[in-house]
């Protein structure tokens, strides 16, 4: 579970920027949740819709040069 937390978290996004929990908190397994939620929904799923928007549109920009 650290393992993912950490990992998750790091290299930019909004673990990077908010305080790191202690273990024996009880809102350790949100914050976890949360985190990875984040993760899950902004930086996988928005990043790749934008990126095959930007790449959609660059195809249809070369096959309209053609």
């Amino acid at each position: 579970m650290f393992m993912v937390n950490l990992g998750m978290r790091s290299g930019g996004g909004v673990g990077d920027q908010l305080w790191q929990p202690d273990p024996s908190q009880p809102s350790y397994l949100a914050r976890f949740f949360y985190d990875l939620t984040f993760f899950l929904l902004i930086i996988v799923i928005w990043m790749n819709i934008i990126f095959g928007i930007i790449i959609d549109t660059f195809a249809s920009l070369r096959d309209f040069k053609n």
